[in-house]
Parts: C-alpha cells; structure tokens; sequence
C-alpha cells in the first residue's frame, strides 16, 4: 500500500492543516474558519478563541434558581440561543458615543439600554454581564458583520498568536499523532537503543532523587532556564510482562503517582552507570489514563533495571 494510504485520518488531518496555514502565511491573509477550527484543542497554550460567543454558564446558573434540573438546562439554551441572536442583530444597537478627552469620541455599551436593563432585572448581574462582553467582543473583532468570530489565541498570554505559534502547535499534534500510530509495545521487548516506542504501564512506586525547586525559585529571574532541571524522580513503572525504572524530570515528575496507569509515546531507552532506564522527552508525551485492572509482573528477575550492561 501507499505510505498515504496508510496514514491514519488524524494525521492526514495535521498535514492539510499545516499546509493551509503554511500557505496563509506566504499569502499574508487571515486564516479561514475551517483552519482554525482544525486547532481547537483544550490542553494546549495555542488554539482558538471565540469572540463574540456568549458564556452560558450564567444561563444555567440563572435558570437553575428558577426551574427544575431538565427545565432550566432546557431554558438556558433557550434564552443563551435568543440572546446570541439578539447579539448578532445589526438591527439592535445597544452602543452610545462618549466624549473621552476634548473632541475625541469612542463608541461603547450603553448599560441604560432598555432591553440589557430588563435582562439584568430579570435574569442578574452575571447573566447581563454575559451578553455585555459578547457585545463587546463583537464590537472590537467583527462589527462590521456583526456575528462571533474564531482569532488565533495564545492563552498563557492572553494575546492574539501567531501564525507562527499555530504552525508549531499543528507539528506538534502531527509528531504526536505519527508516535501513537506506531503501536504499544510490551515492556519485555525493550532494549539497549531502543527508542520511539509507545507503553501502557502502571507507577508502582515512586523515589524523587533529586529536588531543587525551593533553590531554583530563589535565583534570580535572568538567571532561568526552561531546561534547567529541577527535579528528577526514579518510579518503578511495568506491564504484565515485567518492570523497568522510569527516570522523569522537572514537570514529568508530577504525573508518576503510585497506582496510576500512564500512556507514553515516544519513550526510548537510555544506559544509565550500565542500568537500563525508560525515559521521556517532555511532558506532553505522557498521558494519564482512567483507573483500570492492570495486571503487573513485579518479579525482580523480571526487572530491565537490574541487568548490568556494559557501557562502551
């Protein structure tokens, strides 16, 4: 078969993605819909922000006080859809002009306006708060078709990203989605060089060796690195097919808890004073899965770790 036709839908998907914005960036155009919807990921610092959506959590909140569970779920779609579509009715005009300084005028919200004042009476400040920053949201991004927008977002610092930042993002999801494509692997198939491996294996304990974030927190702020490390743990991880010592660092370190059942992608092994050690790149490549039976061989002749390997 083609090597395209073996590639999953998830990746293909990476590829078109980076290829679209790749060419909204030779372009210098905003990118489309579709392509930012491409990125819409939760755990991640990059993605997409909608502007001009209205929160519905007040709604729900708001109707709950009033109605009955399946009602007020009912109700809050109800009265969130209506007023989104108030919101994105050019025929609706709840703005007013305002004198900032001498002559200059800005247009902003006008809280007296009938119809948000009988919202606020009726439903709360925090549900009136709601369709005010939608209002505003679309005012500021997208007035001149008055409907909710998508903007590239970066959320660690709240600013709008670049295209730049999602491209990285996307070959971040493409690496990870190839690395999952790979398949597991048991933890008795693991040798000197191998690397690019995916496990499923349970944390039977955990031993921090090295804990110096009290002294890195004390250094001076021009004196940070992102790659300093700070922390390193040793966890007996395995599967049914035996164990081997699992060394993470720095942010790694806090997912090793003791029971826990984790998924690592791209995992390689490393020779560590002659002994066999699991490792990892970086944080993303560990996923913590939901509590499952999970059988172990915890034997010691089952143990990678305690083989002695000559270091050349």
């Amino acid at each position: 078969m083609l090597e395209k036709e073996l590639e999953t839908k998830e990746v293909r998907a990476y590829k078109q993605a980076i290829r679209a914005l790749r060419e909204i960036q030779v372009e210098d155009k905003e990118p489309k819909e579709k392509v930012l919807s491409e990125l819409n990921y939760d755990d991640v610092d990059v993605g997409i922000k909608k502007f001009g959506a209205i929160d519905s959590c007040p709604f729900r909140t708001a109707c709950k006080q009033k109605f009955s569970h399946q009602v007020a779920e009912e109700r809050a779609t109800e009265l969130c859809s209506i007023w989104q579509a108030n919101v994105e009715n050019p025929k609706w005009n709840p703005f007013k002009t305002v004198v900032l300084t001498g002559e200059v005028q800005a247009e902003t919200i006008d809280q007296e306006e009938k119809h948000l004042q009988q919202l606020r009476k009726e439903w709360g400040y925090e549900v009136y708060l709601a369709v005010v920053i939608a209002l505003k949201e679309i005012k500021e991004y997208n007035m001149k078709e008055r409907t909710m927008t998508h903007q590239l977002w970066n959320f660690e610092e709240g600013r709008k990203a670049t295209l730049e930042e999602a491209i990285c993002l996307m070959e971040e999801k493409l690496m990870e989605a190839k690395i999952k494509d790979t398949g597991f692997v048991k933890v008795d198939e693991l040798k000197p060089g191998t690397e690019g491996i995916n496990l499923i294996v349970k944390v039977l304990n955990t031993d921090v060796v090295v804990d110096k974030s009290e002294e890195h927190q004390s250094l001076p702020s021009y004196s940070y690195s992102p790659f300093r490390i700070t922390r390193v743990a040793e966890s007996l991880v395995g599967d049914e097919t035996g164990t081997i010592i699992f060394t993470t660092r720095n942010e790694q370190v806090d997912l090793v808890t003791p029971g826990s059942i984790l998924l690592l992608y791209g995992a390689k092994i490393q020779i560590y004073r002659g002994f066999l050690r699991l490792a990892l790149e970086n944080k993303m490549q560990i996923k913590v899965a939901e509590p499952m039976e999970f059988d172990v061989d915890d034997d010691e002749d089952c143990n990678l770790s305690l083989a002695e390997y000559d270091v050349i």
